[in-house]
């Protein structure tokens, strides 16, 4: 029985030390994202659209990884409640025991929290995501009206230029 109760123990132990680094991999993803961000302020001042459209594209593949992240740590949290049906049959004479009850307890407590806090991970992410193709379809938009408005410009510099010449020759 205690040997069940500590292989049970291990194996909860490494499911945690899975989630941490799955964790720790997204938040350096989003700092990854983050610091690329910045580099689009900063790049979208004095660049091309050939530029943009690859820095587009390079944030796609970012959210592609993030989804695929996000899969992994669907299928680990799958994979432990599973593993929890599959032991519950066992740990029942267990849970019995008045010592082994509390343990039980907030192990299963532990799970629902960890399974709340992806969740709203996920939502969070979700939502940064959104925000972010927001803001570069903005700058996007933004970019064309400021050339746009260039060139409107210049056709008018020309056209005066143009008809100053006129005046010039009458």
């Amino acid at each position: 029985m205690m040997m069940m109760m500590m292989l049970m123990l291990m194996l909860l132990m490494l499911l945690l030390l899975m989630m941490m680094m799955m964790l720790l991999l997204l938040m350096m993803m989003m700092l990854m994202l983050m610091a690329m961000m910045m580099m689009m302020m900063m790049l979208m001042m004095m660049m091309p659209m050939m530029m943009m459209m690859l820095l587009l594209l390079l944030l796609l593949l970012l959210l592609m990884m993030m989804m695929m992240m996000m899969m992994m740590m669907m299928m680990m949290m799958m994979m432990m409640m599973m593993m929890m049906m599959m032991l519950m049959p066992m740990l029942m004479p267990m849970l019995m025991m008045p010592m082994l009850m509390i343990p039980m307890l907030l192990m299963m407590m532990m799970m629902m929290m960890m399974v709340m806090m992806m969740t709203m991970t996920m939502m969070m992410m979700m939502m940064m995501m959104m925000m972010m193709m927001m803001m570069m379809m903005m700058m996007m938009m933004m970019m064309m009206m400021m050339m746009m408005m260039m060139m409107m410009m210049m056709m008018m510099m020309m056209m005066m230029m143009m008809m100053m010449m006129m005046m010039m020759i009458h």
